[in-house]
């Protein structure tokens, strides 16, 4: 004996279905966004660090004038290091904010296309009912999702390689004298 469910319960029931995977998915997000808040942090923590010491380094070493001099490019390295890792942090949560609304439109789109379901008139090409045009929002916040993912990858790998390059550039300056 098959029991018919009405809209609101088919949608309730969609929802109960989804609740550990969002409270797992949430779990996950904030473990994730911690650690990026975390390492982006720590880059700019390092570089403003760095930068900040080179007086100190200068005076402790005792570097001769053209070594003096040579520290200008390895301060403009930590600078820009400072610059990328707050860019990465500014893009991290803007990255952040969209995850956070392609998630909001997967759960709109999964109890539409369930309501469609249990009433029948399941269609993912009609756009008369709003299931096209769901999918195209949920595809267009992924997407900008992943790009600035990816820019804050690129602009966390900038600022570690600055504190890299500039710390091994003092590095050998060092060695040289």
């Amino acid at each position: 004996m098959s029991q018919t469910l009405s809209p609101a319960e088919a949608v309730k029931a969609a929802t109960e279905a989804r609740k550990p995977w969002d409270e797992t998915a949430r779990k996950g997000e904030e473990i994730a966004s911690n650690f990026v808040r975390d390492g982006l942090k720590m880059v700019v923590l390092l570089n403003s660090g760095a930068a900040l010491a080179m007086p100190a380094v200068t005076a402790f070493i005792g570097f001769d004038a053209a070594a003096k001099a040579a520290l200008v490019y390895p301060m403009g390295i930590f600078i820009v290091g400072v610059i990328a890792g707050l860019l990465a942090s500014v893009t991290a949560y803007l990255a952040m904010c969209f995850h956070i609304e392609a998630s909001r439109a997967d759960a709109v789109l999964t109890e539409h296309q369930a309501l469609q379901f249990f009433r029948g008139t399941f269609d993912t090409t009609a756009s008369k009912d709003g299931t096209a045009t769901r999918a195209a929002t949920r595809d267009r916040w992924w997407k900008g999702y992943s790009r600035l993912r990816g820019l804050g990858l690129i602009l966390f790998g900038a600022a570690l390689l600055a504190f890299v390059g500039g710390a091994l550039w003092v590095f050998l300056l060092a060695m040289r004298k």
